[in-house]
């Protein structure tokens, strides 16, 4: 086996083409899912799936890389040596079915960042079908939340912004792209000291 170490790709163009040929010395079945941006020097930006085909489908074991696009370089690291290792030795993969997604978030790998094109993070802000929208992750947090009372960023955390309207400036700006960053209760209670400080 290659070392997991010579896995690893400098950006995603080239995790993309190790992946790719790694499942193809298997004669795994490859599929693109092209999304609609393209990388830093305007490399089209694609999900990679390869599927094992020799096993029965009533087991599948699924592997996903770069979800939070940045961590793609380790997760397409551990993709392309396990393809490349079960190349190595005669195509000993497992018994199952297995099918590895590469890229979930093509734009945050290929752009280092952990959200997608559309400022998404991927792991936390996604809907199943037919469920909708409820508000923001920290609403429920209550004054833990991190513009909460006692988050990180409100008045006994210990992160301190120059002032509260600084804070508040960012709260607005978070809520206005969809996001809430924090209960009624504790917006509300911002909302007294910009008034009593402002």
């Amino acid at each position: 086996m290659s070392g997991i170490l010579t896995s690893f790709s400098p950006g995603y163009s080239e995790a993309r083409r190790r992946f790719r040929e790694a499942a193809a010395a298997l004669s795994w079945q490859l599929e693109s899912l092209p999304i609609a941006a393209s990388g830093p020097d305007g490399t089209e930006l694609t999900i990679d799936i390869a599927c094992s085909q020799q096993q029965p489908p009533d087991k599948v074991l699924v592997v996903s890389s770069g979800v939070h696009g940045v961590e793609g370089f380790f997760g397409s690291a551990v993709q392309t040596a396990l393809l490349e290792h079960w190349a190595a030795h005669n195509r000993a993969a497992p018994q199952i079915r297995c099918l590895f997604l590469h890229a979930v978030n093509p734009w945050g790998f290929a752009w280092r960042r952990r959200f997608d094109e559309n400022n998404v993070d991927r792991n936390r802000n996604f809907l199943l079908p037919g469920e909708e929208f409820a508000g923001g992750q920290y609403e429920f947090m209550g004054p833990m939340g991190p513009m909460g009372p006692m988050g990180p960023m409100g008045p006994m955390g210990p992160i301190r912004p120059v002032s509260h309207k600084l804070r508040l400036n960012a709260a607005g700006r978070a809520m206005a792209v969809g996001r809430s960053v924090g209960s009624g209760e504790s917006q509300g209670l911002h909302k007294q000291q910009y008034q009593q400080q402002g």
